[in-house]
């Protein structure tokens, strides 16, 4: 009995820890990636918005 528990432990709790990991790389990976993302798009928009007042302007 003490044996299958050790065996069971000794495969979970690396698979536990492996699995923590992987999420936590996944979610800042995607953290960083919609930051990247919508700092973009907002400098897209800013650039924009400078093209437009200058075409008013004239």
């Amino acid at each position: 009995m003490l044996g299958i528990v050790a065996a069971v432990l000794m495969f979970a709790v690396p698979a536990i820890l492996i699995a923590t990991m992987l999420y936590w790389i996944i979610r800042l990976g995607v953290k960083h990636g919609l930051r990247s993302y919508d700092a973009e798009k907002l400098e897209a928009q800013r650039q924009r918005e400078e093209s437009t007042q200058w075409t008013t302007r004239t």
